[in-house]
């Protein structure tokens, strides 16, 4: 595998990347979530990386989320990422840290290997960052995770993927009574920061595009934090 190698000096980091992704089901340029993660900081919106979080990172792509909170001192980063070229790129990114400071692993994360995970790992984990291309919610409806993140997590950032279908937003929404019900504190955005919370609850109407809020967005931004 032929790695591209790119420095970003106004930020102090650095990050090896697939010169070819042309075979892979994401063919995402490498510089897009540079700029989400390191400059944007779409993951710590609401509430930051500390160096006492232990990182749950599902769907690493080639690391950068996991070289943030590496790099903001978390104890620990546990990554998974099915895709073969990211997987290699991923593990090469991340060798930059003592083999102590993270895993990672080329399962899918599914509520079955997750389940696994969080029954049987000794660190629990209390930040999870999920960007899975819709297996969400399959692992945030299990009700073994739900319990583990309600026992144990105090931060969630993800990436819902809705794909105007008003069904799936339902079940986002769903999710989301489950934790407010708990008492935590809940965002839901677009890519540029809008609070969307309310017009998914209340299913707005946008007139310019003849469409209600529940069958408008294909992806949103999900934050979920214990107070």
């Amino acid at each position: 595998m032929e790695l591209g190698f790119e420095v970003y000096k106004d930020i102090n980091f650095s990050l090896y990347y697939p010169t070819d992704t042309s075979h892979c089901g994401l063919p995402l340029h490498h510089s897009i979530p540079v700029q989400e993660i390191f400059y944007d900081k779409i993951y710590e919106k609401y509430f930051p990386i500390e160096e006492t979080d232990n990182v749950l990172d599902l769907g690493s792509h080639i690391g950068v989320f996991a070289l943030r909170a590496l790099g903001q001192g978390a104890q620990h980063v546990y990554c998974f990422e099915p895709e073969t070229t990211y997987y290699n790129c991923l593990k090469t990114n991340l060798s930059w840290y003592p083999a102590s400071k993270y895993k990672v692993v080329s399962d899918y994360a599914t509520s079955e290997t997750i389940v696994n995970l969080i029954i049987n790992y000794p660190n629990k984990f209390n930040f999870w960052k999920i960007d899975i291309e819709g297996y969400e919610y399959e692992i945030l409806e299990d009700k073994t995770v739900q319990l583990y993140l309600l026992q144990n997590t105090n931060k969630i950032a993800l990436e819902f993927h809705l794909n105007g279908d008003e069904q799936t937003t339902n079940r986002m929404l769903k999710i989301y009574e489950l934790f407010e019900a708990a008492g935590w504190k809940t965002k839901i955005t677009d890519v540029n920061g809008m609070d969307l919370l309310d017009h998914f609850k209340n299913n707005y109407w946008y007139p310019d595009v003849n469409k209600h809020a529940r069958e408008f967005y294909n992806e949103v931004l999900g934050y979920l934090w214990k107070p």
